[in-house]
């Protein structure tokens, strides 16, 4: 009995040992081999969140350079082919209405303009963060010069009058650089005055008594090309 009780005792005490062991073993591996936490990139982050509020904000700036010809003129050079150029600033409200106002140099060969507009913009389809279709309308009024070689005699001074142009065209959008290609039509109204001397019974001219308004309405063709942001 006594042999077996001693077996019994040093087994216990092996078991024990053993049990204490492998817990030392156990907490040593929880405190110095830690699971690895994902560690993420705040700035990323940041980038993304201000990109994505950017494009989803309500109203946005924008900005145009705009260059192209206008087509259709009777006495114009170069067959009939003239220049328009215009800059143009506003805000987009949502993602397809645009409404802003701009500036521009317009040659009709004869006359000489300088439009100020206002414009409204709708993208057909896309939107002001992707390529889209839209339609544009410019309308407002011009200051005007009449070329020297078309004044004739007795010309007194020349005046601009309305203009209105709608389009529709294509823009394309790389990374917040806009790209746009149009086709439309632009109307100007100008005006040429004239003040001719008459003459009475006795043989004496009165000079400008005569006075004569000329009213034109010049209707072209027109292709543009616009670069903005």
């Amino acid at each position: 009995m006594r042999l077996v009780s001693g077996v019994a005792v040093c087994l216990l005490v092996l078991l024990t040992f053993s049990f204490a062991q492998a817990q030392h073993v156990t907490d040593d591996s929880v405190q110095y081999t830690p699971i690895p936490r994902p560690v993420s990139n705040e700035k990323d982050k940041k980038t993304q969140g201000d990109q994505a509020q950017s494009a989803d904000r309500m109203i946005a700036y924008f900005f145009s350079l705009q260059s192209g010809t206008l087509i259709g003129c009777r006495d114009c050079d170069a067959n009939g082919v003239a220049s328009t150029s215009a800059i143009a600033n506003g805000v987009t409200i949502g993602k397809k209405l645009r409404a802003g106002a701009g500036m521009g140099f317009d040659s009709y060969g004869s006359w000489k303009t300088l439009p100020l507009y206002a414009l409204l913009g709708y993208d057909l389809s896309g939107n002001k963060n992707k390529n889209a279709f839209f339609v544009q309308l410019q309308f407002g009024f011009s200051k005007a010069w009449l070329t020297q070689s078309y004044r004739g005699y007795s010309f007194q001074k020349a005046e601009g009058g309305s203009v209105f142009a709608p389009s529709i065209g294509y823009r394309i959008n790389h990374h917040g650089l806009n790209v746009s290609f149009a086709v439309g039509a632009k109307l100007q109204r100008v005006f040429a005055y004239y003040a001719y001397p008459t003459g009475s019974i006795n043989g004496e001219y009165r000079p400008g008594t005569n006075e004569t308004v000329v009213k034109q309405d010049m209707s072209r063709l027109m292709i543009t090309m616009a670069v903005g942001f």
